[in-house]
């Protein structure tokens, strides 16, 4: 046994000494691929050697105790070590001789985020005939082919699923393939599913010029069309001849003045062509509402500041009035009136108006029977802006000066400049009360859009003064427009009580 080992021994020691020496006088191939092959090969022999060296040792162990052991053991650990060397050898060439490891093949480790992905609702389908392909492909992929889910709870999920009439529809088996076979008897109705899909091209609503709307007939026609194209329904030029025909009757009458004039060919169009031309058609009315809305708000918050007036004769301000008749509440007066209106009551002193408008306990902003409180009223004091009507005002209030007004305690009739003016007009009567101009009146001004004999819209400044009673025209503005005039006469009272005439309207 142990001349069987020896010879064993020698054996592998002998096929150290080749490798060592081939590892030693190692010439490369001429590609890298060739070394590879061949370094690997002398690694896999240098392993197989080092199996048999440690199947060696333990057969050397296992002989009897009375055998010395002590050479053939030495030998051994000095061959291990060896072929560990020689191990090594064989690997710094495979290293230095072969490719180094390509860095688009290595793994890299990315690491991600760690977020929190929100949970995935659940299709709903509500019965209609155009929408089941679309929910039994997103549930299938979400919970039908789950195979981490039975049976039992795919079919709970297909219920819960299911809205209005679909939730109706009855299975013979109350598992998930029985029902899904329910829904696929009832709603695979590829006749049925067209007709709804040209009914909702057929019937989509008119869209007159406003984005939003011909986006809205853009996004059903081709959201229809794309279904029918799946179903292998394919366009021609006689379906696309009779669409244009059909939709161009949808959209606003300059839409379809636009459309003509842009294809002026005799061919006939596509629907392609037509649904282009509606959709810059909405960009340019998206910008269009865009530009006037920026110069509307950028013009809102000015005003026009009526030049200070140097002269001090008194105004005339005329409120109109559209309440009925009412008798008048002074005793003494028998007449049926406003109270605003009664000349009696406008010849007291101003402490007299003042203790009558609280004794009869009238509104001192409207003077009408109803607590201040309760005033609808969105008039206050001409002359001093505060809560009250101006046949209340106290101007002692607010002017402190030496040269106070003493026309306060005065009637009102026996100012020289008092008058009243009044326009015949149906149902329409004034009041009016006299002030000195002290201060500068502020009327808000607009930028306004008004249509011209062309039917286009143009921007005009206007003066908006709540006080009046008609609207005025400039005749440079109505030239401008382009309107039609008239010969009329008409008396028009303005702040300094003059009478004008309106030579055209």
């Amino acid at each position: 046994m142990l001349q069987k080992l020896n010879r064993l021994r020698g054996t592998i020691r002998d096929r150290v000494t080749r490798l060592n020496k081939a590892a030693e006088s190692y010439e490369p191939p001429a590609t890298p691929e060739e070394s590879e092959i061949i370094l690997n090969q002398k690694l896999q022999n240098v392993l197989e050697l080092k199996a048999q060296m440690k199947k060696l040792l333990a057969d050397y162990l296992d002989l009897p105790e009375s055998i010395n052991l002590e050479e053939p053991l030495e030998v051994i650990y000095t061959m291990e070590e060896e072929i560990e060397d020689l191990q090594v050898k064989f690997k710094i060439l495979l290293t230095k001789y072969c490719k180094a490891p390509n860095a688009d093949n290595v793994p890299m480790t990315v690491h991600k985020p760690n977020l929190k992905i929100p949970d995935l609702p659940l299709p709903e389908f509500t019965g209609k005939y155009e929408e089941y392909e679309s929910f039994k492909t997103q549930f299938m992929s979400i919970i039908g082919n789950n195979e981490s889910l039975n049976d039992n709870q795919k079919c709970c999920y297909l219920k819960a699923s299911l809205k209005g009439d679909a939730k109706l529809i009855e299975s013979t088996q109350d598992t998930f393939q029985s029902s899904l076979s329910a829904l696929d008897a009832r709603y695979q109705n590829k006749r049925a599913v067209i007709d709804t899909l040209i009914k909702n091209v057929l019937s989509v609503g008119k869209a007159n010029d406003s984005p939003r709307q011909i986006r809205n007939l853009v996004d059903i026609i081709k959201r229809n069309l794309r279904a029918l194209e799946n179903l292998k329904l394919s366009r021609n030029n006689l379906s696309d001849a009779l669409l244009v025909h059909i939709l161009e009757g949808k959209i606003d009458s300059e839409s379809q003045k636009l459309f003509q004039m842009e294809n002026k060919s005799s061919e006939i169009l596509s629907l392609d062509c037509f649904l282009n031309f509606i959709e810059d058609r909405a960009r340019i009315l998206e910008g269009i509402s865009q530009n006037c809305t920026t110069t509307v708000n950028s013009n809102s918050n000015k005003q026009f500041v009526k030049p200070k007036q140097n002269f001090s004769h008194p105004k005339s301000l005329i409120v109109n009035s559209h309440n009925k008749s009412k008798k008048c509440v002074l005793q003494n007066c028998d007449e049926s009136h406003p109270l605003y209106r009664c000349s009696k009551f406008k010849s007291f002193k101003l402490s007299d108006r003042i203790d009558c408008v609280q004794r009869n306990k009238q509104c001192k902003k409207c003077l009408s029977f109803h607590p201040n409180t309760n005033c609808k009223s969105k008039y206050n004091c001409f002359m001093c802006g505060d809560s009250h009507n101006s046949l209340l005002h106290d101007d002692s209030k607010i002017n402190n000066k030496n040269n106070c007004r003493e026309e306060e305690n005065t009637p009102l009739c026996a100012s020289p400049h008092s008058s009243t003016t009044q326009v015949k007009q149906t149902a329409t009567s004034f009041c009016c009360s006299t002030f000195l101009n002290r201060k500068s009146i502020l009327l808000c001004t607009a930028r306004v859009f008004i249509r011209n004999k062309e039917n286009k819209f143009v921007p005009v400044r206007a003066i908006l003064d709540s006080a009046s009673e008609i609207n005025i025209i400039s005749s440079d503005c109505a030239n401008f427009l382009g309107l039609k005039k008239e010969k009329l006469f008409l008396p028009v009272s303005g702040f300094v009580v003059q009478l004008k005439m309106l030579a055209e309207r």
